[in-house]
């Protein structure tokens, strides 16, 4: 799939892309200290930039505001520097971001379905898109939400079953890229 002269380029920056709960910082932290590389989330970097929660950016400067924010933080890595980058959610569904990621790294879609990407956040209010919604609605949204973003995320490098242990996927992104 790569040239040979590629792949160190490639492998500076791994970018593990997903819909929210599908375990990307969880994953990208073991990751990032089994390959003894840095660890970046995209979300963490623009709070820390902003001096806000992304709940307060998105209730008060709202959505367009905070996915320009996305497009600043892509453009603010350094592909020389051996990185796993958990993106939000929605980052590579905008602004071009899944080819800008795609350029820069590899890209890696943690797929999980909606059953247990429910699991895994219904009880989560750090969630600006979910926050005042009953379960019913929360499932429905990541159900609704998933399926538009799947064009984005299935041109990932590589797709990884996130519905599994992270044992299990770190086995498999590992024999994936190395």
């Amino acid at each position: 799939m790569f040239e040979n002269q590629d792949i160190n380029k490639i492998h500076k920056l791994i970018f593990l892309i997903g819909f929210m709960g599908s375990g990307k910082s969880t994953l990208g932290k073991n990751l990032a200290e089994r390959l003894n590389y840095d660890f970046i989330d995209s979300d963490v970097w623009i709070e820390k930039e902003q001096g806000m929660s992304i709940d307060s950016i998105f209730s008060s400067k709202g959505e367009a505001f905070f996915r320009e924010l996305e497009l600043k933080f892509i453009e603010n890595l350094n592909p020389f520097n051996p990185t796993i980058i958990a993106t939000g959610g929605g980052l590579p569904c905008f602004n071009g971001n899944i080819e800008k990621l795609k350029e820069i790294g590899t890209v890696i879609y943690l797929k999980a379905a909606p059953e247990i990407i429910f699991e895994r956040i219904k009880f989560d209010d750090r969630r600006p898109l979910l926050n005042k919604q009953e379960n019913q609605e929360k499932f429905d949204f990541i159900q609704n939400k998933l399926n538009e973003r799947t064009v984005f995320y299935n041109q990932a490098h590589f797709t990884i079953d996130a519905n599994q242990s992270n044992e299990i996927q770190l086995t498999e992104i590992k024999c994936q890229l190395f």
